[in-house]
């Protein structure tokens, strides 16, 4: 028996009325509405998206994108290039999360709301979230990427026509849009492998979440939850943890009677020979942290090395063990794991 039903989706945007008609162009600027982000009612799924992730405008057009979640993303328009060849700017800069001085010309971590785009410079807003919104105008025509600097697998792109051109979609054809995406993402989570849980006792699985494309660009969904949550265990067992999320990193943080780390410090694990992560807990009041679990991105101009997925505790002694990720704890992503005699 399914024991996961589909969850409510809950979508923090506002209901944006259908001001814009498709066909001749209205009479000046308009600003477009879109949404970022959507989540489940109790926040376990999450939608790493732009909703919807392709857009069409007028030169002089703005759109204003509004947060649907409580997980943090940014809108950010990096600089772009005619060609498509990377220069200083074009890349997707490294922690903090902003333009880079390429991009930007001075180093500007974010740029103010309602800044204008049109390729030769960096535009970023930031993260938000919460309602929380964002809003670029396009002086000029063209075809611009945008992407979210904090999740790698959410872009999007606008396509910025002459004011004199007709436009395939209105704002209500978008708003459905954006509904009917998120949906979609939310609640697809329940067919996915893995989400009753490990097929044995001392395995959890980690995120069963889901890649997708569109047109426009990359989504995907993110289950912020340990599969199962509670694993019953025996002294001296070991517990294996395997994040199969296509995108999102996790860690696997106990912090016993310590304070919590920084997440991506490793405490108490050392890889086995297979790449995975090992430790043991020989108390509940010791510490242990996987640092990030993740699939690397795919290969581009060299090899990239295999990611780390797997973490695996040997458990000691007796007890209840609670542990959680640190990057995704506010969202609920916690789970103990119970160690009998």
């Amino acid at each position: 028996m399914n024991r996961h039903p589909v969850f409510t989706l809950s979508i923090l945007y506002v209901v944006f009325s259908a001001a814009v008609l498709a066909g001749p162009p209205p009479q000046g600027p308009v600003t477009w509405q879109a949404v970022v982000g959507a989540e489940s009612q109790d926040e376990g799924r999450q939608a790493m998206a732009f909703l919807p992730n392709e857009l069409w405008i007028h030169a002089g057009d703005s759109v204003t994108w509004t947060s649907g979640a409580h997980e943090g993303h940014t809108l950010t328009l990096l600089k772009q290039t005619a060609t498509g060849a990377s220069t200083a700017g074009t890349s997707r800069p490294a922690f903090p999360l902003g333009c880079t001085a390429g991009g930007q010309g001075g180093g500007t971590p974010t740029t103010p709301d309602g800044s204008p785009f049109n390729g030769s410079t960096c535009v970023n807003s930031g993260p938000f979230a919460d309602g929380g919104d964002y809003t670029v105008t396009f002086p000029q025509s063209g075809n611009f990427k945008f992407v979210c600097l904090i999740h790698r697998d959410m872009t999007g792109v606008v396509h910025v026509l002459a004011a004199a051109q007709g436009l395939p979609h209105n704002q209500s054809f978008y708003d459905a849009e954006a509904r009917s995406e998120a949906r979609d993402l939310i609640n697809g989570a329940t067919q996915l492998p893995g989400a009753q849980g490990g097929a044995a006792t001392n395995q959890v699985t980690v995120d069963p979440g889901k890649l997708i494309a569109t047109g426009g660009g990359k989504s995907y969904l993110a289950v912020m939850r340990f599969l199962p949550e509670t694993i019953h265990v025996h002294v001296g067992d070991t517990v294996e943890w395997t994040n199969v999320s296509p995108s999102e990193p996790h860690t696997i943080t106990f912090v016993g009677s310590q304070p919590e780390p920084p997440p991506t410090v490793l405490i108490g694990v050392a890889p086995d020979p297979d790449g995975a992560l090992h430790g043991t807990l020989v108390s509940t009041a010791d510490p242990l942290n996987s640092g990030f679990i993740a699939a690397a991105a795919q290969d581009q101009t060299a090899q990239t090395p295999l990611g780390v997925t797997r973490v695996r505790v040997t458990f000691t002694s007796p007890g209840t063990y609670e542990y959680f990720c640190a990057l995704h704890d506010e969202l609920g992503m916690k789970g103990e794991v119970v160690v009998g005699p």
